[in-house]
């Protein structure tokens, strides 16, 4: 065999070496990935098979020193809502042990996770004291989006938060910064109740035009609601009324809640000429879609 051939099977060797080195590392990592993930799919296998039993205990034999497992877990129990009682506890401490094992990238998917999980009710686990604490944590990870939900919570005093403007204008400012759409309209309400910012009602609508530019739905519900409240005079609550009937046949969000508006403008006359038989129907329909003040006012007015 010639020198030149040798050289070549020794360089193609070297090259080669590495390469299978490399490949056999990745199996192992692919097939420890595949072990830890075992205990979270096995347990879907025996929820499936309505052994709730086996389940749990499949799930509280999982590792405890890997952030994505415990998350795993977690979510597995927030989104079965077969599984026995307890649940919200349960992912609580899932969670929390991933929240801390996890790097920063790894905590804010946690935080997002757990804060719709437990704000937005997705997990069907009510509990007001995890839904602010991962509310809070979404927000201080960074995520605009949350800092908004935050935001509206303190404008609102929505789950237990206080009514505070100061922070509010805080968590504002933050989603700001990355131009976050949401922000329009909860500038505009905070405009407009006078939260945090002083009462404008002008300056309300403009954040909402402004948001509405930038081709957000939620702002052009805003608008409407606020014209039909006559946040911009008397004149403007007919423009109101007719672009939340728009709004409406098109598909907007909260659709109970425009119904019920529609409903209160109609009995009120608020843009419209007064008409009670038109209100209740609209309040029907509302009800229908459990708008609670639209029930209530049907009580009210002893309407089957």
């Amino acid at each position: 065999v010639a020198a030149s051939e040798i050289k070549g099977l020794i360089f193609l060797w070297k090259a080669y070496c590495p390469l299978m080195g490399q490949k056999a590392a990745d199996r192992a990592r692919l097939e420890s990935r595949r072990k830890e993930e075992r205990p979270v799919e096995e347990a879907g296998q025996q929820v499936a098979l309505g052994n709730l039993t086996d389940a749990m205990k499949i799930l509280e034999c999982a590792p405890t020193n890997n952030w994505r497992i415990c998350y795993e877990v977690g979510d597995f129990y927030g989104s079965h809502t077969a599984l026995p009682t307890q649940r919200a506890e349960r992912v609580q401490c899932w969670m929390d042990r991933a929240y801390r094992l996890a790097d920063e990238t790894g905590k804010r998917q946690v935080a997002v996770r757990c804060a719709k999980g437990f704000y937005f009710r997705d997990y069907e686990c009510f509990n007001d004291d995890l839904a602010r604490l991962w509310l809070q944590r979404a927000a201080d990870a960074g995520s605009a989006y949350w800092q908004c939900v935050i935001a509206e919570a303190f404008v609102y005093a929505y789950r237990g938060f206080p009514k505070d403007g100061q922070m509010a204008l805080y968590y504002l400012e933050l989603a700001e910064k990355s131009k976050h759409l949401k922000t329009h309209h909860v500038r505009a309400s905070m405009y407009k109740l006078g939260i945090g910012l002083p009462k404008d009602s002008q300056k309300a609508l403009e954040c909402l035009e402004l948001g509405i530019r930038r081709g957000s739905d939620v702002c052009r519900r805003n608008l409407a609601i606020m014209l039909l409240d006559g946040c911009g005079g008397e004149g403007r609550r007919a423009e109101g009324f007719a672009l939340l009937q728009r709004l409406l046949a098109e598909g907007v969000e909260s659709p109970g809640y425009c119904l019920s508006k529609l409903g209160y403008a109609c009995e009120c006359g608020h843009g419209v000429k007064k008409d009670p038989r038109r209100a209740i129907e609209f309040y029907r329909q509302a009800a229908a879609l459990n708008d609670r003040y639209s029930i209530k006012r049907l009580k009210e007015l002893k309407v089957d």
